[in-house]
């Protein structure tokens, strides 16, 4: 999508692996570790970060998408 001396591909890789320790690190925190999570936050909680993620990923790649289209030549 991006031209090497702009964006290089392990460039985007960097920024999507940052991108995935603080998102899903943070929804985790949400979900199982706040200050009222006691035995209410069961195990069930512990993938509810990953739907976080893969929301957040599915916008990324619409996003990427509806670029690339739009800007046709």
């Amino acid at each position: 999508m991006f031209e090497p001396n702009i964006l290089s591909r392990q460039d985007v890789r960097d920024k999507l692996r940052k991108i995935s320790e603080g998102y899903q690190t943070l929804y985790w925190s949400i979900y199982n570790e706040h200050k009222r999570c006691g035995v209410e936050c069961g195990t069930d909680r512990e993938v509810y970060h990953l739907g976080a993620y893969t929301a957040l990923l599915e916008d990324i790649i619409r996003d990427m998408v509806r670029e690339r289209n739009f800007m046709k030549f």
